[in-house]
Formats: structure tokens, sequence, C-alpha cells
């Protein structure tokens, strides 16, 4: 836990010396380093260490405010370990080569990981469902700083989360419309992909799936349009690629936008 608390610790000191009304008040891992793994500081800190370009540090930081002055200090603190980015913008391709440490920071009362309409209600399930995050620094539960989405939500719940929550339907269609026809690196179809098929595999079962393959296995189930199970499935092959394909990205733009246009007609219905 060391590892993580002194970077942090280090900003709060600055803080109170140039901002003495803001400080951080809590930081935790999540992710793919966090679930599955008892040891999970050491796995994160192993990835960075053996410097893999595609190795993904995820924390979540709650402060007071968010001060141009904290921004500048997570940059600053953090470019040390990869290159820094920030929430929402999660799916930027990955092509200086290094590891990636990606942050969401929200300040104290936050509903933003609980909220259907324009919030981030998607990320806060697949990231934070079943206490799936560490502690490391400042207060433990994380629950007592902010707002997390609800334990139990039915059929009809899920249905708007995915339609109206960011990086739901409206919003990918909303983000993918001006990029059709024309390669372009301004979101990495791999990833978006592969977190919008498992979003929807959640909206149909009710169950987060870590593992794309399960989630893919649940909307063949479930799914009685093949045009999404197709859709899907080629999203899911296209996520495995690698490396980066400009022609291959513009490609499976398409293909996730006729996705979302589809899903968002059945939906709706």
């Amino acid at each position: 836990m060391d590892k993580w608390n002194q970077p942090f610790a280090k900003i709060n000191d600055t803080l109170a010396e140039q901002e003495n009304w803001n400080s951080i008040k809590g930081a935790y891992l999540f992710g793919s380093n966090v679930r599955g793994s008892r040891d999970t500081c050491a796995s994160g800190e192993a990835e960075i260490r053996n410097g893999k370009s595609d190795s993904e540090i995820d924390f979540l930081v709650i402060c007071e405010r968010k001060s141009v002055l904290l921004k500048k200090l997570l940059d600053e603190t953090f470019s040390d370990f990869g290159e820094v980015i920030h929430h929402p913008d999660p799916y930027s391709p990955r092509l200086r080569g290094e590891p990636i440490i990606e942050m969401i920071v929200l300040p104290v009362n936050s509903q933003y990981l609980a909220r259907v309409v324009g919030g981030g209600i998607l990320t806060g399930i697949s990231a934070f469902s079943e206490s799936a995050y560490v502690s490391v620094y400042g207060e433990k539960k994380l629950d007592r700083l902010i707002e997390l989405p609800p334990k139990r939500m039915g059929a009809r719940f899920r249905r708007e989360a995915f339609l109206k929550a960011v990086w739901g339907i409206a919003d990918v269609m909303g983000k993918l419309w001006p990029l059709l026809n024309r390669n372009h690196d301004a979101i990495d179809i791999r990833r978006l992909g592969r977190f919008f098929v498992a979003d929807y595999a959640w909206v149909l079962t009710g169950h987060w799936r870590e593992k794309l393959p399960d989630a893919l296995a649940d909307i063949r189930r479930f799914e009685k349009d093949e045009a999404i199970i197709e859709a899907a499935t080629q999203l899911c092959e296209f996520s495995k690629t690698k490396p980066f394909d400009p022609d291959a990205n513009c490609q499976h733009t398409a293909v996730l936008y006729r996705l979302a246009e589809r899903l968002f007609e059945n939906i709706k219905q």
C-alpha cells in the first residue's frame, strides 16, 4: 500500500501549502489489477516496473475541489509511472508505448457514478460493483465519500442506464458519428467495443462479466437478433488485435455505430 500512499500524501502536503481549502480525501485502486487478485498493489507495481505498454493502473481520487493545481500535481506526480489520462477519456489509443495511469477524480458527495442521465453509472457498475476496489490513501470506505450505484437494479433500470449514461448508447452514437468513414485515433474501438459489449451483457443478465468471452456468451444465449450477435462477435475479435491499426479502427467504428443504432431501436421499443 505504501507504494501508492506516498504520492497522494505528497500531493496533499503541497495542497496544504498552496490551497489549504482543498485536499484529497481518499484514493482507490480499481480495475483489472484489483479483480481476482489478492495482492493488488503488488500486481500493479509489477506491471509498471516492467514497463508493459499494455498495462494500466486505475485510480479513483476523491477530493474537496477539482482544482487546476490538483490536476497539475496528479499529472506531474504520476507521470513518473507512465502516461496519465483522465476520465471520461479512457478510450483514446495507447500510442506512446508506455504504461497507462488512468484517473477518475470526483468531489466529495459526488453522485456521478450512481447517476443515469449524463452520469457515469456504467463506469460505476463495471469498476466498483461488489466492492471491487482497494483503498490506498485516506478514507477506507468509498461509500462514505461518494454515492455508488445501487446494488439491485431491475431490467428497466438497466436499459435506461444503457440508453442514457456516459458511454451508453446515445452517448456512443453521438461521439462516433463525426468519426464515421474516416481514419481517426480519437477513440480506440478495440477498447470501447469491449466495454460496450460487456455493458450490453449486463443489461441482459444483471451481471457484470469481467471476462469478455463470458459477456459474449451471455449475449449469444439471451439475444435473438442475429445482427446484434454478429456485431458483438466482430467487436470482441477486434478487441484482441495489436497494434493499433487506423484502417481497421475506421471499419469497426462503423460496426460499433450500427450496433448502437440497432440496440437503440430495439431497447426503445
